[in-house]
């Protein structure tokens, strides 16, 4: 019997992405590089779309205009450069040349209905694992907030889903944020 030969996989890096881009092969928009892979991004629907929106509003009161990123790349090492919906940043966005590394996040969030699983997994593993503080999951369908705090290499260890009527005070800030705030 044969044994299937295993093909060598291509690991693609940020430079090998900024090659494809300046080549017009793949809009920035379209896919991100999750651990060598170019991962397609779902298209947003209109409820989607919404709670980025309210999410993008309600942090920006809270944390100050030009702290908060949306649907951009954050920089975790050559291989990976997730787009999370939202970032909120340490510093300014104007003090950034490049994009801001995971360590320059005081919090992400994934607003999520059909990948709810890879964000519960493949995302909390990677946010996790670079350091990012705290983690939020807006999931559509139950209309909950996952709340992932204390980072470790081996994802968070502390977890806790808050229902549209709670309110959650995000890491070293104050007032509070409605859960029903950051949902359609």
């Amino acid at each position: 019997m044969a044994t299937q030969m295993q093909r060598p996989r291509l690991r693609l890096t940020q430079a090998h992405v900024k090659l494809m881009l300046d080549a017009s092969l793949i809009t920035s928009h379209d896919y991100e590089l999750i651990d060598g892979d170019l991962i397609a991004k779902m298209p947003q629907n209109q409820p989607h779309s919404a709670a980025n929106d309210n999410g993008y509003d309600t942090l920006t009161t809270l944390f100050g205009r030009g702290f908060v990123q949306h649907s951009a790349p954050i920089y975790i090492n050559d291989s990976t450069s997730p787009e999370p919906d939202l970032a909120v940043l340490k510093q300014h966005r104007r003090t950034y040349t490049d994009n801001p590394s995971a360590s320059e996040c005081s919090l992400v969030v994934e607003v999520s209905d059909s990948t709810l699983s890879y964000d519960r997994t493949t995302k909390a593993a990677l946010y996790a694992h670079a350091g990012v503080p705290e983690y939020w999951i807006v999931n559509l369908n139950a209309r909950t907030l996952i709340v992932h705090r204390a980072p470790t290499d081996e994802g968070y260890g502390e977890l806790r889903t808050l229902a549209e009527t709670d309110s959650v005070t995000p890491l070293g800030h104050s007032p509070s944020v409605a859960v029903a705030d950051m949902l359609p």
